[in-house]
């Protein structure tokens, strides 16, 4: 919020003064370090009626505006809303629902036999949801990937995503963590008519057989198994060419992991929580890759080689 964790009047110009152009109108009236506008600033960015009012006018004309801030205390949009575990919020959970909405997604009609599906077994939590989905497909198209491979499924619901948009899709899952998933993947793959194919081992099996058997690496990966290997195969990946392409895209998935990764392991320190947090850390430090968190769902982080 303005002025919070900013300090004194000089301190924050201090900060102002090292920042670097252009800035932006919205971002420096939300934290209140506008003081001046920089020459940066064009006539479409900033009225000339705004350029006259000044700090305290920029902030008395923000306040008429509408917000997120507003929209978080909105019971007209908010008062039947279903909180999501993964997003935590009313608002964040009706913003996601927003996106997904307005989102393009292929075979929507068999993802939604999946989700209905899905709802009669035990494991519900591990459905993927539908602007995840439709972030994997947009994924692989802008890489123009036609080689997928998939750690962990469940119920087929991205791999099925995946493979509507790509020419081929291997899925690797031992579907131990509830064995009916595997019907419903299986059908759900008939339903579809998608060229996706299944693995039905452990993932490292899986991996170290795909190292001497794969004809043509793999040019998108997406990760969504146990926590607790997530290194392990990132580390196969990046240390073998014939497995995974220099020039592809590494996707994984539940990095924010329910929020709980925000903590440390004295406050929250299972085995799953804390798996995470060491793979963020690990590929963050890694120099061997450029790595971004989205905050889509329970968060997915993008990896490519530098």
């Amino acid at each position: 919020a303005a002025g919070q964790g900013f300090g004194s009047l000089s301190e924050r110009q201090k900060i102002v003064s090292t920042m670097k152009l252009p800035f932006y109108p919205c971002f420096l009236i939300r934290t209140g370090l506008v003081f001046k506008v920089p020459t940066a600033f064009t006539p479409s960015l900033i009225s000339g009626n705004t350029r006259k009012l000044g700090f305290q006018g920029l902030q008395r004309a923000h306040m008429s505006f509408y917000n997120s801030i507003d929209a978080a205390e909105d019971q007209s949009l908010l008062a039947d809303v279903k909180i999501d575990p993964y997003l935590g919020t009313k608002l964040g959970t009706y913003r996601e629902t927003y996106c997904a909405r307005y989102s393009n997604i292929e075979k929507g009609d068999v993802l939604r036999w999946i989700e209905e599906e899905t709802m009669k077994l035990q494991k519900t939590s591990m459905l993927s949801g539908s602007l995840s989905a439709s972030t994997l497909q947009s994924l692989i198209r802008l890489r123009g990937a036609k080689n997928v491979l998939e750690i962990g499924t469940y119920t087929g619901f991205t791999a099925i995503a995946m493979g509507a948009v790509a020419p081929r899709v291997v899925t690797v899952d031992n579907f131990k963590a509830e064995p009916a998933s595997e019907n419903v993947c299986r059908e759900a793959i008939k339903m579809a008519e998608v060229n996706v194919s299944i693995m039905k081992m452990d993932a490292k099996e899986a991996l170290n057989t795909l190292i001497t058997d794969v004809k043509e690496p793999f040019d998108f990966v997406f990760i969504d198994g146990d926590k607790k290997e997530q290194i392990d195969y990132y580390e196969l990946f990046l240390n073998n060419t014939n497995l995974f392409d220099p020039k592809g895209v590494i996707a994984v998935d539940n990095t924010l992991w329910y929020s709980r990764v925000f903590h440390g392991d004295e406050k929250i320190g299972d085995e799953d929580t804390v798996a995470v947090r060491k793979f963020n850390e690990h590929v963050r430090s890694d120099p061997r890759t450029f790595v971004s968190i989205l905050p889509v769902r329970d968060g997915i982080t993008l990896i490519q080689r530098v």
